[in-house]
């Protein structure tokens, strides 16, 4: 079996734009019977690695930029369902207090 790189993958992809978007769909869909869409692993994923590297999570700003994000209040929905459906946990009252509750 030949082993493909992400290159090969990306290139592939951009080739055949409706394939792309049929693969993401079905991504799309396969996460969201787990409860999450594709944001919201987006910005799981960002918190777990961002979390790993300083110490501490990231702000709202830092998580609306790394995912692409146009505002702040966007990146709280996203947190307040990724909290509701159990991937993450808060403290009410203190910054910088998400942290990962399930794997991704």
């Amino acid at each position: 079996m030949k082993s493909y790189t992400p290159a090969d993958a990306e290139r592939f992809l951009n080739e055949n734009p409706a394939l792309a978007m049929a693969v993401a769909k079905l991504i799309n869909s396969r996460l969201a019977a787990r409860g999450m869409t594709m944001r919201q692993r987006d910005l799981a994923r960002y918190i777990s690695q961002y979390s790993k590297e300083h110490g501490f999570c990231p702000s709202y700003t830092e998580m609306m930029e790394a995912i692409g994000i146009a505002s702040k209040s966007g990146v709280h929905r996203l947190v307040v369902a990724l909290e509701k459906r159990g991937f993450i946990s808060r403290e009410a009252g203190c910054a910088r207090s998400i942290s990962i509750r399930s794997a991704l």
